[in-house]
């Protein structure tokens, strides 16, 4: 892997991508946008902090997670199943089968696997064949699933190909992490972290492999002096914040929102994130012990044990990012309302704490549980 270094006027300079959130077919002035801040910002080094895949973008409809740890496709939502209506994309023949109600009954069997058309049959008794049947959803996961997410993940790799034309063109490396929208594609973190070091310039380590990687989208990467003496005079940190937390009952209880919402999605879109959701996540409890030590590790390998000064880049923020608003009355001029824990309550930037230039566009989404990562 390439190591990082400051030129030699001491400056070092990191381009941050957010929320990219295409499909596979990344619109024409998502790359002109980011052709253009290359140019601006003639980067060291890019960083892209989360949700670059649109996870519920119809082209996923089939592989499709609400949440980790669910079977890709059951649970898509009105939103997703409109747009893809609008758009004339039609699920998976197979992809639909798999939605419905899964009989184990070994009197019935699956014809037709691996084709666009299985069909549920009787199968022709217990005697001889029936033996040799399996169930409805291991016949249909065993031979459907691969080939669904095969597809996904050259979706994926097609919408990194796009986004990252720009710098790979500028030969500009450049690290990733992940949000809360990157996963529900049906292609996890793991698979993504792999997805992307095919392509020259990518940073991301492999997880495990030293004490500055730790897991996909949460690692270290040095960046050394600019006298070629290899000293470590920096660092920037990738943090994976984590997705959503734990899942609450919503909707009909099978985690399905009615089309009639599609009104409170369009109005609130961060409610509907988090329609069937206890909130946003949080870095893992490893990742949290990770940030004590990583800069000790990189104090010891310039051999002072000094801590080396760093900079953290994540896609969900800390509550601490409250610290820098000022609460302030509903009327007050571009004041914007807090999202969970501190809605009903409004704020404007303080001034006395913030850059000059800031802006404050949106409240800011974070989890409601603080778990001392700051």
């Amino acid at each position: 892997m390439m190591s990082l270094r400051f030129n030699s006027d001491g400056t070092f300079r990191v381009l941050q991508m957010a929320d990219i959130q295409d499909g596979p077919d990344v619109r024409e002035d998502t790359i002109r946008l980011i052709e253009a801040a290359i140019r601006k910002a003639h980067p060291d080094l890019i960083v892209l902090t989360g949700d670059q895949i649109r996870g519920y973008d119809p082209a996923y409809i089939d592989t499709f997670l609400r949440r980790r740890g669910e079977q890709p496709g059951t649970h898509v939502r009105a939103v997703t199943e409109i747009e893809a209506k609008i758009r004339g994309i039609k699920r998976h023949p197979i992809a639909k089968t798999l939605t419905k109600s899964q009989p184990s009954d070994e009197r019935w069997m699956i014809d037709g696997i691996g084709t666009d058309s299985p069909k549920l049959v009787k199968s022709a008794g217990r005697n001889g064949s029936a033996s040799k049947l399996e169930s409805w959803a291991e016949a249909i996961n065993r031979v459907t699933a691969a080939s669904l997410l095969d597809e996904t993940r050259q979706k994926v790799r097609d919408t990194f190909a796009a986004f990252l034309g720009p710098a790979l063109e500028s030969r500009i490396p450049f690290a990733a992490t992940y949000g809360n929208h990157d996963f529900q594609c049906g292609i996890l973190a793991d698979e993504q972290d792999d997805l992307y070091r095919e392509f020259a310039g990518c940073m991301n380590p492999v997880a495990g492999s030293s004490p500055l990687a730790l897991e996909p989208g949460t690692f270290a990467l040095p960046i050394e002096a600019s006298d070629g003496s290899g000293r470590i005079t920096m660092s920037v940190m990738m943090v994976n914040s984590g997705d959503y937390a734990d899942t609450a009952d919503a909707g009909d209880g099978n985690g399905r929102q009615s089309v009639t919402e599609y009104a409170k999605y369009a109005a609130n879109s961060r409610g509907w994130d988090l329609a069937d959701s206890d909130g946003y996540g949080t870095p893992s409890p490893e990742a949290v012990e990770w940030l004590k030590d990583v800069q000790r590790e990189l104090g010891r390998r310039n051999g002072d044990g000094q801590a080396v000064p760093a900079i953290a880049f994540q896609h969900i923020p800390p509550q601490e990012f409250y610290d820098c608003l000022r609460e302030v009355p509903a009327y007050t001029p571009n004041a914007v309302e807090g999202a969970r824990e501190f809605a009903g309550h409004c704020y404007v930037l303080d001034r006395d704490v913030c850059r000059p230039g800031s802006r404050l566009g949106e409240a800011i989404g974070c989890a409601d549980v603080n778990v001392g990562e700051v």
